[in-house]
């Protein structure tokens, strides 16, 4: 509840700088039926292209201002969802004794959002990179396969 009271208090605050009406912004967020228990669930972090976009424009639109603590909130949204993503990998690594050389992986849902194709930023390809760049690793694709996935072999 604290987080999103503070979520609210850093709208309020670019809503006040830029003339919006804070009470149309928050009732537009929850008019969004992604918000609410089936869409806050813990995973590796948020993919796609959008949220990083959308957040890193409230970054620039906070500094503009000169809201510096605004726009320091928000880009920790950004450094919280990158460490998310990097504790995930690492967690792959320490459940595989702390290698994954010779050992093959397949990741399930490449895609950033189920039921779609659409990779743009998926938390699954920085996964991926992090394994290669810390183990050697070369990615074989499975085109045979319908569902999105992508395995890798570590030497």
């Amino acid at each position: 509840m604290s987080l999103y009271a503070i979520f609210n208090q850093c709208n309020f605050r670019i809503c006040e700088v830029v003339g919006s009406n804070v009470d149309e912004v928050s009732r537009a967020i929850g008019y969004d039926s992604r918000v609410g228990s089936k869409f806050l669930k813990a995973s590796v972090g948020f993919g796609g292209f959008c949220f990083q976009r959308y957040i890193l424009n409230l970054v620039y639109i906070a500094r503009s201002y000169n809201l510096t603590v605004v726009a320091d909130y928000w880009e920790q949204v950004i450094l919280l969802n990158d460490h998310q993503k990097e504790r995930f990998a690492q967690h792959i690594i320490k459940t595989m004794y702390n290698t994954v050389n010779g050992k093959k992986i397949v990741f399930l849902g490449w895609a950033f959002k189920k039921d779609t194709d659409d990779t743009r930023e998926s938390a699954a390809i920085y996964v991926v990179d992090h394994e290669e760049a810390s183990n050697r690793c070369s990615n074989q694709c499975n085109h045979s396969i319908k569902a999105p996935f992508i395995s890798f072999f570590c030497l």
